[in-house]
């Protein structure tokens, strides 16, 4: 093989290397919800009538952190996230309810694949959560000290939130029962209707020394969705670079043919 020949599949190989992961870019979403339908009246008294807006980053490429039930938590879900990088399954979160104002960093996605035909219960279902921040563990009623909170929320009434959730749950919120294949993190998000759920803490006990239940002072807003937002991509420029290369060089080769003949 001439020296020609192998720079020219280098750099071929070398385009189709940078391309590959431009492909699997982040995803950008904004999201909506509908009207309450769960909680404390404490708390939906004061949110009555309000639906919740924003956008987030999910990250589909973000590795498995582990299993739940091996960190400690509910088992049965495989969790995504990376320890450290800003970039997770879930980042940058922002949204809105009425006045009220919230954000985080970063977040994970943890994932069950647990239909597998008959009759489905609350252990078989399908479930993707969106996890702004992390959930108590098992047996426990707060959060656990050993994860760094990154959310800004906002307090209303005697409550402040103190985590964001967005899920999925197939056959309870829409949808068929089986929409995931595996437990692996899907491309995409579920096109069906979700919910979306705000818990609070009371603002004069937010480490829960009462030791209520957490989910107790939860909020739940039903019609959740989210739909792919159009952001200029770099990607495109580079499939584009990429492209004039890979013409460049066939150009080159046919040319080089020419003068051989």
């Amino acid at each position: 093989m001439s020296f020609r020949k192998v720079a020219s599949t280098s750099l071929c190989a070398a385009l189709m290397s940078l391309l590959a992961p431009a492909m699997a870019a982040p995803v950008h979403y904004t999201f909506s919800t509908g009207s309450i339908i769960y909680g404390p009246s404490e708390i939906t008294s004061l949110l009555s009538g309000l639906t919740v807006s924003g956008a987030f980053t999910y990250e589909p490429a973000t590795p498995l952190f582990g299993q739940s039930g091996d960190l400690g938590f509910e088992p049965g879900y495989s969790i995504y996230a990376t320890s450290g990088p800003v970039i997770q399954s879930f980042y940058h979160i922002s949204g809105a309810i009425g006045t009220h104002q919230f954000s985080d960093i970063t977040g994970t996605t943890s994932v069950r694949n647990g239909y597998t035909g008959g009759v489905a219960t609350s252990s078989t279902l399908d479930i993707i959560t969106l996890n702004s921040e992390v959930t108590p563990k098992v047996g426990t009623n707060t959060q656990p000290t050993e994860y760094q909170r990154q959310l800004n929320g906002f307090t209303i009434g005697d409550y402040t939130l103190n985590n964001v959730r967005l899920l999925w749950v197939g056959g309870v919120t829409g949808g068929t029962f089986n929409f995931l294949n595996d437990s692996g993190l899907p491309a995409e998000l579920p096109s069906f209707q979700g919910r979306l759920i705000f818990d609070f803490v009371r603002t004069d006990d937010p480490t829960n020394t009462a030791n209520v239940s957490y989910y107790s002072n939860s909020v739940g807003f039903g019609g959740l969705t989210v739909q792919a937002a159009a952001v200029p991509e770099a990607n495109t420029s580079l499939m584009m670079v990429v492209g004039l290369g890979i013409l460049g060089l066939a150009t080159r080769r046919r040319q080089h043919k020419r003068q051989v003949a």
